[in-house]
């Protein structure tokens, strides 16, 4: 059996839908890309806290993806927050535009 190579692997959100991605918190909505890093890492936290994470998610890892967004907040840093939660099953509720579902199983 083949290994699959690195070039075969692919987010699982593109850096243009993750940013333009909205989401709610504390009743105010936000983009991705505008919105101020501290209520972005609130959402993450809330996220990767939500009892209904995936299997192979646990906070060390949510620790460590906080640590990142502590160190840099950038839009590359929040796409890849997004694109690994996702990657581990863990519930994203970004809306992607008028009419169309959220990002993820809510």
């Amino acid at each position: 059996m083949k290994a699959k190579s690195t070039l075969d692997v692919r987010p699982d959100i593109s850096y243009r839908k993750a940013l333009s991605g909205r989401f709610t918190l504390d009743q105010t909505t936000y983009t991705v890309a505008d919105c101020p890093s501290d209520v972005f890492k609130r959402f993450i936290e809330g996220c990767g806290q939500a009892p209904d994470t995936g299997r192979s998610w646990n906070l060390a890892q949510l620790g460590k993806l906080l640590s990142l967004l502590d160190q840099d907040c950038s839009t590359v840093a929040r796409w890849y927050a997004i694109d690994v939660l996702l990657e581990h099953k863990v519930k994203v509720p970004l809306e992607t535009g008028k009419g169309r579902p959220a990002i993820g199983t809510l």
